[in-house]
């Protein structure tokens, strides 16, 4: 599918250059959706609304699942993508994660902290009533909040901190600090590394700690895998794109049919892998064959509108079922596609404006991005 106009390494910069903003895109509908309705004061689950209800699960629980996967992926294949890695490179590159990864976390979980506390102060109705409110928080509350906001409220799973997308750059931060590890097992055993780590996430026999998601360690590791063996994760072999189509069209009808397919693993892994092949090599085709590219401006956005959505996104959609109350299937589907839609548009003027008056800041607050 690929061709050798321009080199792989330079393809795949542009491809993962990309790819960034329509995966934030799909971050945003993951959790743009919603599971149950408020109608007349009754909380009515939305599967009793079919179409809305297959919508979702097409796209947020089915095509946009990926993303993260993908991104871990991405992150391990630019981690190492350096000519050599060594102790030296390794403290390089864990001081500049203090910049990219974890000023940018305490910063936007000390604003969602900040926010939370704010509404329950002027609007304690339009919370939940599900969490312990922010002004009842013990000291050892204040600290779950940056890494666990569950364990405030007595909950044994979950592991997400108070801002929640941001379990993401909180265990990217945990599995670099672990990358001389990942690199070992890599440069000795190979591709068995990830077989490793699949299998230890199949048999799921280690408790599950906020941090340290296997599934993360797995596609972070895959990525790593290609780049440490200076391979292209792009495909020549059209034969290999096909199949990869056929099982993802394959799992993914599957999966519709039968609504807990993925709880198996093995599909769910099927569905993922063969989604992430396809998807990077048919952006690289359209780079090639197109010229398709996003302006730079949208790729360099992609953080901030990632650190930005989830607060204005569930505002956005409480505050339509407040003023709309839809009660069908057409009302419930323009609140969960419009929602993130402006979600992201207002995240962008935002980003602009900022990046406009307050440039340092921004940098700042993105992690230099």
């Amino acid at each position: 599918m690929t061709t050798t106009k321009i080199n792989n390494e330079e393809l795949e910069s542009k491809v993962i250059s990309f790819l960034r903003f329509p995966l934030i895109v799909g971050v945003v509908f993951i959790h743009a959706q919603f599971f149950v309705v408020p109608i007349d004061g009754n909380l009515i689950d939305i599967e009793n609304f079919s179409i809305s209800h297959k919508t979702m699960r097409i796209l947020s629980q089915g095509i946009c699942d990926l993303c993260v996967p993908l991104f871990f992926a991405i992150s391990g294949f630019l981690y190492f993508r350096i000519k050599d890695f060594n102790f030296f490179n390794y403290l390089n590159k864990t001081k500049g994660r203090i910049k990219t990864l974890v000023i940018p976390y305490l910063f936007w979980n000390t604003s969602i902290i900040f926010f939370f506390y704010l509404a329950y102060l002027l609007s304690p109705d339009m919370m939940s009533g599900m969490n312990k409110p922010i002004i009842e928080y013990s000291w050892q509350d204040w600290l779950w909040a940056y890494w666990n906001k569950d364990k405030i409220n007595g909950f044994v799973e979950g592991g997400a901190p108070l801002a929640l997308q941001f379990w993401f750059i909180r265990d990217l931060f945990i599995i670099s600090l672990f990358s001389p590890l990942i690199y070992i097992l890599i440069k000795r055993i190979g591709v068995w590394t990830i077989l490793l780590l699949f299998s230890i996430n199949i048999l799921d026999f280690i408790p599950k700690i906020p941090g340290f998601d296997i599934q993360a360690w797995v596609f972070f590791s895959l990525g790593a895998y290609f780049s440490i063996n200076k391979r292209t994760f792009l495909s020549s072999s059209t034969y290999l794109i096909k199949i990869c189509a056929f099982l993802y069209i394959l799992s993914f009808i599957i999966y519709f049919i039968k609504e807990d397919i993925f709880e198996s693993f093995y599909l769910w892994y099927l569905n993922i892998l063969s989604g992430m092949v396809l998807l990077v090599n048919i952006v690289a085709w359209g780079i090639l064959t197109y010229k398709w590219f996003l302006p730079k401006f949208i790729v360099k956005s992609s953080f901030f509108i990632f650190a930005y959505h989830a607060i204005p996104c569930l505002a956005l959609t409480r505050l339509s079922f407040k003023l709309f109350n839809p009660s069908n299937d057409l009302g419930l589907l323009c609140v969960y596609l419009i929602c993130p839609i402006i979600t992201i548009l207002s995240g962008l003027i935002v980003y602009y404006a900022l990046t406009k008056y307050l440039p340092r800041f921004t940098a700042i607050i993105t992690g230099g991005r």
